[in-house]
């Protein structure tokens, strides 16, 4: 078993050994020091909770790219003057804005359209208003065209119901020619007319009486060819129409703005897939272009059409869409297609079955001219009857030909001819052949259909000018709606211009300014301030007292979105975004004379960094020269003073280098830790180097007289070397005289600090393992590195003549001994009154503690503006952002200080948007919710959205009411439909309060501006019972945001107050009581030694009541600390005491008085030292490091009273009521007289 001598032998005796082995260690920290990552970021603070939890998922999905850009921060810029309206202040904005935008980097950094201010809705209102103007003519121009449209389009109709009215007569006419036909019985002469209405003479078709039974056989076959031929006509007509009807369609769908790349191009070959087909299909009016080749490539056309018109609704699937316009344009697509379909089938069968007819026809001819047996003749010849068949032959020609869309097939006769020689004779009723020989004797019928004919073709003509007054009706009508195309572009060419009106530069909106009168000016000012009009944007820039209407103001904001580009530093020279904020101020403040105050997280965070810069450069050099001071007060030697501030230095880069090494980031508490481990350092040196001290000096008494003379002669002095012994021995002696002492001071201590790793706020927890460390390192250092090497040094000066024989502090006889010598007097004689006195200001110190507040903002760690420190250390301008963040949240809306009401589970309920409009009301009601100047708060959620939208979508609108049974304005029913439609028509805007997956919802945001001036407390009481309204029961309902989260942090913040006090207490009893039931034999001894510490503690939370106080991220470990130090103090005394009366058998009161001198002087020293360490924080420029250093040195001042003055007191109760078993030795030891005190 390792016992203690061996410890501080090995360490005297090797201490070259340890030295450079310490020394090593100590270059490996240096380095690791050299490494720190410093950061003032008040998202490190943020403890893992419900409301961190949520507010972390609405960051993560229900943001657009835009609003959740993290490299996008917004600044705000006050602008405070008597009058802030005036048209100099507000061109002067433009000017600034301008010099701004011509600093490339800066600009390069600014969001496109980042800048918002009023000076520059002045300029956009008066060219909107402009364009506005022009656009009203424009629509005026349009209606007038319309008009001459529809007026048009009514004569084309009443056209067209004439054109329909001549094709009755015209159809009428022909029945009756062809009834008159049918008449005929008697005369089979002439067997049918057949009129085509699109010429202009009608054809007649005669038969002699020998052909008789031929023109009866093919007119059946001549009709079947009719027919046919004009069912594909019809059909092509058709599919032409159809064509058409597609390429509408698609035209309709690509002109559909919200239409992606892929609908586009499909829509494209939509088109020209169709005017293909219809080239194809036109040359089926031939009847040699109707080959399967050219039936097959149709059939391709169509296919290509329909996959397109598929993948124009899969595209529409895949992007969410639900466009009601695209899918009645791709359905009629579809029904084109399927017509044109049905169509192409009937030509390919009708021009089958024409075929089949003209095959037919082909061998009737051939057949029956043989097969004339009979002919009924009076007297003509056989060779003039052979003549005459042949002339006849030459005169009939049966044909079948296309003219103008319309099909004819006659059986015609040579108008040179038989029709020549015979229309008189036809007008008399008969015909007469071969000089008279052969007579056709016609029906009487005949004449009348002669003169139908000369009628038919009269209507012809009118149904050819009818015809051409349609056209031309049409081609006016055509011109009248290019014309409106054309304004429509110019309307459309507008509107985007009044879209882009607020890109137009700066330049431009100066030069439209300089050109207006100031009637102009004010009277676009003035529409420009009104809460009604167009710009809503005009309520951020507007202090909250601001007079609706009025052109004056005592200040006014601007807004500047900047962003992190990637680039900053290797094209622009700006290591950061906050050093183009900074340069962004330094122009704001050059280029007006108005008061600017400027705003934004980089810029806290910024001057935050500054000052623990500017503090450590405040206090480090200040705490070096009250250290130095003290230290020489205490050890009056320089070489101690030296290797004190030496073993200081050790340990302040042992806890650095072990902050570098472990990655734990530098934070605003950290600044505590140099004054802190100073204490620490001071702690151990003073009590190490006192015994040291005190040792040589009772080594000085032991050596006799003679002694001392004979060890003045160097010879003999060489010779027995007596000189290092005695050094090394003394500190042998003070090492394990104080080991015990230290080593429990440390194990306590790191308990008080690592109590702090039950607090759920990281650099709380890293804190405390931070300090734990430091305290191990300040125990190596001063427990063997500083004393190997003060062995080394007095060895070395005392063989040099040098007397290193000096007293310890407080035991000189001087005015210390007696201040001392007066507190041990209080505690042995009137011990009684100090305890009840000491408990009593411990429960007036409870009852201030349960009142002390508690703080957490980020804005708490900025300088004061006018701080006195300010003032004299440092430039009085440096500190500004303080009065900015109080300003803006005392009359503006704060950016990003928002509560959120976050709403998840089943946000489709038909009562669920029932729900949010009644805590949209509650909200408006509250009493931190923000209220713009016009009167109305500043809300966001999916009602909001939803009814700003439906006021700018008519279909949304449409959806919106249709979901709205009891009109009451909210939706009840079909919620999820109205979603849907919101997503289609406004996706980025839904996303920001309607968290989407799939086709599921899943969460819903209500979004609220609240007064900056609010309480984190307030805000969050307020929200939570907000959110605790909710009657749906499957909905979640969870107050979230900025301030809220910042609550939460308080709450821990106290938490660690309490929770770190209990179990640092607890942990700290528990080892002592251990350590002296085992040590002392008495467990209470460890409880009576805890107790100064907590009644330290009950003391300093009552000072800090008093001294209004609040506890934050860095006094709320005040409690750990005061235990981790203060217990130091009460362990000190405790061992001196154990030593006084168990190995030097001192009697109580004799053992109390040299503790009390003794250790107390050295107890004084490291007090003072302490105080001063942590009173220079009092310094600091940073409010909480400056309160944290007033509440650490009044801990280390009450720890000291307890441990010098009530620790001593309870020890004699202890030893009087506990210690001592028998009565009677306890009345005869302290009733004899006392003996006077030995001298060791």
């Amino acid at each position: 078993m390792v016992r203690k001598d061996d410890i501080t032998d090995f360490i005297i005796n090797q201490r070259k050994t340890v030295i450079i082995v310490l020394l090593i260690i100590s270059l490996i920290m240096a380095v690791g020091a050299l490494n720190i990552e410093m950061t003032t970021d008040i998202d490190e603070f943020e403890v893992d909770n419900k409301e961190t939890e949520k507010m972390t998922y609405i960051s993560e999905n229900m943001t657009t790219a835009n609003t959740n850009d993290e490299d996008i921060e917004t600044m705000q810029l006050v602008f405070k003057g008597d009058n802030v309206l005036t048209r100099d202040s507000l061109e002067n904005s433009l000017q600034l804005q301008k010099k701004i935008q011509e600093n490339y980097a800066i600009n390069q950094s600014i969001e496109k359209n980042g800048i918002t201010d009023i000076a520059n809705f002045i300029p956009i209102h008066t060219e909107l208003e402009n364009k506005t103007e022009t656009l009203d003519k424009k629509y005026d121009e349009l209606a007038s065209m319309t008009d001459q449209l529809d007026e048009n389009m009514t004569k084309l109709e009443n056209k067209t119901e004439n054109l329909n009215d001549t094709t009755d007569e015209l159809k009428e006419l022909n029945e009756e020619i062809n009834n008159t036909i049918d008449s005929i019985e008697e005369y089979k002469e002439i067997k049918e007319i057949k009129i085509n209405e699109t010429t202009q003479e009608p054809e007649i078709n005669f038969n002699e009486p020998y052909i008789e039974d031929f023109v009866n056989k093919i007119t059946p076959i001549i009709n079947s060819i009719i027919t046919n031929e004009t069912t594909i006509h019809q059909n092509i007509d058709t599919i032409e129409l159809k064509q058409q009807n597609i390429n509408n369609n698609a035209t309709q769908i690509e002109k559909i703005p919200e239409n992606d790349d892929n609908i586009v191009n499909a829509t494209e070959n939509i088109t020209n897939l169709s005017e293909k087909l219809n080239d194809v299909v036109q040359k089926f009016t031939d009847p040699e272009n109707r080959t399967d080749e050219n039936y097959q490539l149709t059939q391709e056309y169509l296919d290509k059409i329909e996959d397109n018109n598929t993948k124009i609704n899969e595209t529409q699937d895949l992007n969410n869409g639900n466009d009601a316009a695209v899918e009645n344009h791709t359905a009629n697509i579809s029904d084109s297609i399927d017509t044109i379909e049905s169509s192409l089938d009937i030509i390919k069968d009708s021009g089958q079955n024409v075929d089949d007819s003209w095959s037919e026809f082909e061998t009737a001819f051939e057949e029956d001219l043989d097969s004339i047996k009979v002919v009924e003749v009076h007297n003509p010849t056989l060779q003039d009857l052979e003549e005459e068949m042949e002339e006849l032959e030459d005169y009939i020609q049966i044909e079948t030909e296309f003219v103008d869309g319309q099909v004819v097939t006659t059986v015609d006769i040579d108008e040179e001819g038989l029709l020549s020689d015979f229309e008189n004779e036809v007008r008399e009723g008969r015909i007469t052949l071969f000089n008279g020989e052969v007579i056709f004797y016609l029906s009487d019928e005949i004449p009348k259909i002669v003169d139908q004919s000369e009628e038919l073709e009269q209507l012809n003509e009118t149904f050819s000018n009818q015809l051409n007054e349609a056209e031309q009706l049409q081609e006016n009508l055509n011109k009248t709606g290019t014309q409106i195309d054309k304004l429509q572009e110019e309307i459309d060419l507008l509107e985007e211009g009044i879209a882009d009106i607020h890109t137009k530069s700066i330049e431009n909106q100066i030069e439209i300014v300089e050109n207006m009168s100031d009637d102009e000016f004010y009277d676009a000012l003035e529409s420009v301030l009104d809460a009604d009009g167009d710009f809503e944007e005009i309520n951020e820039l507007l202090p909250k007292d601001y007079v609706e209407g009025s052109l004056e103001s005592e200040s006014r904001m601007m807004i500047i979105q900047v962003k992190d580009n990637g680039y900053l530093e290797d094209l622009y020279g700006f290591e950061s975004i906050e050093d183009v904020q900074l340069e962004i101020k330094n122009i704001a403040e050059e280029e007006t004379d108005e008061d600017v105050l400027v705003l934004s997280g980089s810029l806290i965070n910024e001057e935050i960094d500054r000052a623990m810069e500017d503090t450590l450069s405040i206090i480090g050099p200040l705490a070096i020269l009250l250290v130095f001071g003290l230290l020489i007060m205490v050890y009056r030697d320089f070489i101690d003073i030296l290797l004190g501030m030496f073993g200081i230095g050790l340990i302040i880069v042992w806890t650095l280098g072990f902050v570098g090494i472990s990655g734990i980031k530098f934070n605003q508490m950290f600044v505590a830790v140099p004054a802190l481990m100073i204490g620490l350092g001071i702690d151990y040196a003073i009590h190490v180097f006192m015994r040291y001290r005190e040792q040589r000096e009772k080594s000085s008494k032991d050596v006799s007289f003679l002694g001392s003379i004979l060890l003045s002669i160097p010879i003999l002095r060489d010779l027995f070397d007596s000189e290092e012994e005695e050094i090394s021995l003394s500190m042998k002696t003070a090492i394990s005289a104080v080991v015990f002492a230290l080593t429990l001071v440390t194990i306590t201590a790191a308990i008080g600090f690592l109590a702090n790793l039950t607090s759920d706020i990281p650099p709380v927890r890293e804190f405390g393992i931070v300090n734990a460390f430091g305290i191990f390192s300040a125990l190596i250092i001063f427990g063997a590195f500083i004393p190997a090497i003060k062995v080394e040094v007095d060895s070395y000066l005392e063989s040099k003549g040098k007397n290193r024989d000096l007293k310890a502090f407080g035991k000189g006889g001087g005015f210390l001994t007696k201040i001392l010598g007066y507190g041990a007097k209080l505690s042995r004689e009137k011990y009684t009154t100090i305890v009840v006195l000491a408990i009593f200001l411990a429960g007036v110190g409870v009852v201030g503690a349960l009142q002390v507040d508690t703080t957490f903002e980020e804005e708490d760690f900025l300088p004061d503006d006018d701080s006195a420190l300010v003032s004299i250390f440092l430039d009085e301008d440096s500190y500004h952002t303080k009065e900015a963040v109080e300003y803006i949240n005392q009359n503006f809306m704060r950016a990003g200080q928002n509560a959120e009401i976050l709403y998840e589970g089943n946000t489709t309920h038909p009562q669920f948007l029932l729900m949010l409009n009644e805590s949209k009301e509650l909200i408006e009601e509250s009493e931190v919710t923000f209220i713009r100047p016009d009167g109305e708060p500043e809300i966001k959620s999916p009602l909001t959205v939803m009814q700003d939208v439906k006021d700018t979508n008519e279909s949304f609108n449409q959806t919106y009411h249709k979901a709205d049974t009891t009109g009451d304005g909210i939706p009840d029913t079909n919620v999820t439909t109205v979603y849907d439609k919101l997503f289609e028509v406004e996706d980025d805007l839904a996303s920001e309060v309607i968290h989407k997956v799939g086709d599921d919802y899943k969460a819903a945001l209500i979004t609220v501006s609240v007064l900056g001036e609010a309480t984190d407390k307030k805000i969050t009481e307020e929200m939570r019972e907000i959110a605790s309204f909710n009657y749906i029961d499957d909905v979640e309902v969870t107050a979230t945001g900025t301030p809220i989260v910042m609550y939460t942090i308080q709450d821990e913040v106290l938490g660690t107050v309490f929770e770190g006090l209990a179990i640092a207490l607890i942990g700290v009893i528990i080892f002592l009581m251990t350590f002296y039931r085992y040590t002392s034999g008495s467990a209470i001894l460890g409880l009576i030694t805890t107790l100064p510490v907590l009644l330290a503690v009950a003391w300093i939370l009552g000072t800090m009541y008093l001294l209004d106080i609040p506890f934050n991220v860095i006094t709320g470990t005040i409690t750990s600390l005061t235990i981790g130090l203060g217990v130091a103090y009460s362990i000190h005394i405790t061992e001196r005491f154990n030593i006084e009366t168990k190995e030097r058998d001192r009697e109580v009161d004799d053992a109390i008085n040299e503790t009390v001198l003794g250790t107390g002087g050295a107890l004084l020293g490291s007090a003072a030292t302490t105080m001063s360490g942590f009173g220079v924080l009092i310094f600091s420029i940073i409010p909480p490091l400056r309160e944290f250093g007033l509440v650490a040195a009044l801990s280390i001042f009450y720890a000291f009273l307890a441990s010098v003055i009530v620790l001593p007191s309870l020890i004699k109760i202890w030893s009087l009521y506990v210690k001592t078993e028998n009565p009677q030795e306890l009345i005869k030891k302290y009733t004899k007289p006392k003996k006077p005190e030995k001298q060791n």
